[in-house]
């Protein structure tokens, strides 16, 4: 598996660990996720099996020859947050706050 260090994603790699722990496996790092580039090409290259999770827009963004694309159903999710200087109007908050629902309601 490609996957950004722990210090780049913490939550996408609690999230990958956990769901394999709950399987009985152990998830194996076997290259860094560095760009959606970068990965895939080493990807598509790659003698060995391997994959990536990867957003949907990315996928939608980045073809290459040698990398299939599979749906996962369920989506998997990780939790986030709209973080917000401390300085930020109400009115403003409440437009992003809105938007945010408006994407991916909480």
């Amino acid at each position: 598996m490609a996957l950004a260090p722990y210090d780049a994603n913490p939550a996408l790699n609690d999230l990958m660990r956990k769901a394999y722990e709950n399987h009985g496996l152990k998830l194996d790092v076997s290259m860094p996720f560095t760009t959606v580039e970068a990965t895939f090409a080493v990807l598509a290259a790659s003698p060995t099996p391997a994959w990536t999770p990867v957003y949907d827009t990315y996928e939608a963004e980045h073809q290459y020859e040698g990398i299939r694309v599979i749906g996962i159903e369920p989506a998997i999710t990780i939790p986030t947050f709209l973080a917000a200087a401390p300085t930020i109007q109400d009115r403003w908050y409440n437009d992003l706050e809105d938007a945010c629902q408006a994407i991916a309601p909480w």
